[in-house]
C-alpha cells in the first residue's frame, strides 16, 4: 500500500502533468530517487519533488508545529470516517486561533469532527459549509468552520488544514534554497534517467506554506541544473514554469 507522502507527491505530479502541454506519454513509475520516472521508448524523464516552507522563525516554527498538531487531529478524524462511510469528500476545516489545542483532546476532537461531517455529506458535486451556530450537534470550540465537498471524480478522500495566515508575494530566496539543495543530488537522479526536472510546490494546508507570486517573482531568474523547473502554488493554484539559467 502506498504511503501517504507518496499519494502526495503522486497529486502533485497529475497537476503538473495537466498543466504541461508537452508532458511525455509513457508508464509512470514512483521511484525514490528521483520521485518519479516517466519512460517513454528509450526517453526516461525524472521528476523530483519537493515542498517549500517560509523562511524559518520563532514565530514560524511555532505555527508549523500548531499546523502539525491540526493535521493530526484532521488525520484522526479522517480515519474515523472511513471506517464508518465510503463516501469520498474533499474537507476543508478553518481552526480558531484563540483556543489552544492540547494533545490530551486530539481524540475528542477528531471524533466529533469526523461525526459533524458525517451528518453533513452534500450531495454529489455539491458542497456544504457549516460551524458552530449552524450545527445541532456537538461541535468544538477549537473549530471555526467547516466546509465538506463530494464530487464524482475523487478516488480518495482529501482533507486538510486552511488556516488564513499572511500571504508572502517574494520567496525567491526560498525557491533558489530549495533548487539549490535539490541541485546536489541530480548527479544521483542521473543514474537512473536520460533528464531531469523539478517541482516545487506549496498547497493550501496552513500559514507555513502560503505563497502568491508577485510580478517581480515571475520574472526573476533562477539558477537551476534541471532541464525544467516548476512551481507549484496551492494558494493559486497555478503552475509556474520558472525561468532558470
Amino acid at each position: 500500500m502506498e504511503n501517504k507522502k507518496k499519494i502526495d507527491e503522486r497529486r502533485y505530479l497529475d497537476i503538473l502533468k495537466r498543466n504541461v502541454d508537452d508532458f511525455p506519454q509513457g508508464r509512470i513509475c514512483a521511484c525514490d530517487p528521483p520521485d518519479f520516472l516517466i519512460h517513454s521508448g528509450s526517453d526516461v524523464l525524472g521528476i523530483e519533488l519537493t515542498r517549500i516552507y517560509k523562511s524559518p522563525t520563532r514565530q514560524g516554527n511555532i505555527l508549523q508545529a500548531t499546523e502539525s498538531e491540526r493535521r493530526e487531529i484532521i488525520d484522526i478524524a479522517r480515519q474515523l470516517f472511513e471506517q464508518k462511510s465510503g463516501i469520498k469528500t474533499t474537507v476543508s476545516i478553518i481552526f480558531s486561533d484563540s483556543v489552544v489545542l492540547s494533545k490530551s483532546r486530539r481524540q475528542t476532537i477528531g471524533e466529533q469532527i469526523s461525526n459533524l461531517i458525517l451528518a453533513n455529506i452534500p450531495e454529489v458535486d455539491d458542497w456544504i459549509q457549516f460551524d458552530h451556530e449552524s450545527s445541532t450537534l456537538d461541535y468544538p470550540a477549537e473549530v471555526l468552520s467547516i466546509q465538506v465537498g463530494r464530487f464524482h471524480s475523487l478516488k480518495r478522500n482529501s482533507w486538510q488544514v486552511f488556516l488564513a495566515d499572511w500571504i508572502q508575494e517574494e520567496y525567491a530566496s526560498e525557491i533558489q534554497s530549495r533548487i539549490d539543495k535539490k541541485a546536489g543530488f541530480l548527479p544521483k537522479y542521473l543514474l537512473k534517467c536520460n533528464r531531469c526536472w523539478l517541482l516545487i510546490y506549496s498547497e493550501l494546508s496552513g500559514g507555513s506554506a502560503f505563497f502568491e507570486s508577485s510580478h517581480e517573482m515571475m520574472s526573476h531568474t533562477y539558477k537551476s541544473p534541471f532541464e525544467r523547473t516548476y512551481l507549484y502554488e496551492g494558494l493559486s493554484q497555478r503552475v509556474i514554469r520558472l525561468k532558470c539559467e
